[in-house]
C-alpha cells in the first residue's frame, strides 16, 4: 500500500508514503526502486522526500547527496529547508555536502537550519565556523 501512495498525484501523499518507508529502514528494502523513483519526480519536494528516505532505506549517500545538494539552491524557501533537515539526519554520511551548508549559512532564510545540520554531520567544522549551541 506504501509503495502504491509513492504513485499518488498528491505530493503530500506521496511525501508521507515516503517518510513511512524511511522510518522502517531496512525493512523496507523491497520499497528501494520505488523510491528511487521519486528521484526523477517533476515536483522537487517529491524528489527531496525520495532521496532521504531512499537514503535511510538502503544507506546510499552517493545517490541522495545530488538530489539534496540541487534542493539547496531551489528558488522555494520549503523545498531548500526539508533538503537541510534531511543532510541534518544523515548526520557524518553526508559529509560531502558540508561546502553547500557553509553557503546556506550567508542566507538569513536558512542559517538556523544550516547550523543544524552542519553541526550533526560535521560538528569541527561547526566549531571552527562558530556556530551556536554545539556541546
Amino acid at each position: 500500500m506504501l509503495v502504491a501512495a509513492l504513485k499518488d498525484r498528491d505530493e503530500r501523499v506521496c511525501e508521507d508514503a515516503a517518510q513511512a518507508l524511511g522510518e522502517m529502514g531496512a525493512e523496507a528494502k523491497e520499497a528501494a526502486p520505488a523510491l528511487a523513483r521519486l528521484l526523477d519526480n517533476s515536483r522537487p519536494t517529491v524528489r527531496v522526500a525520495g532521496a532521504h528516505h531512499l537514503w535511510r532505506v538502503t544507506g546510499d549517500e552517493k545517490t541522495a547527496l545530488p538530489i539534496l545538494l540541487k534542493a539547496l539552491k531551489d528558488k522555494e524557501h520549503h523545498t531548500a529547508y526539508l533538503a537541510l533537515d534531511a543532510l541534518r539526519s544523515m548526520g557524518p554520511a553526508a559529509k560531502a555536502a558540508v561546502p553547500a551548508i557553509r553557503e546556506c549559512l550567508r542566507d538569513p532564510r536558512f542559517d538556523h537550519w544550516a547550523e543544524e545540520a552542519l553541526k550533526a554531520i560535521a560538528p569541527e567544522e561547526a566549531a571552527k565556523l562558530g556556530v551556536r549551541g554545539l556541546r
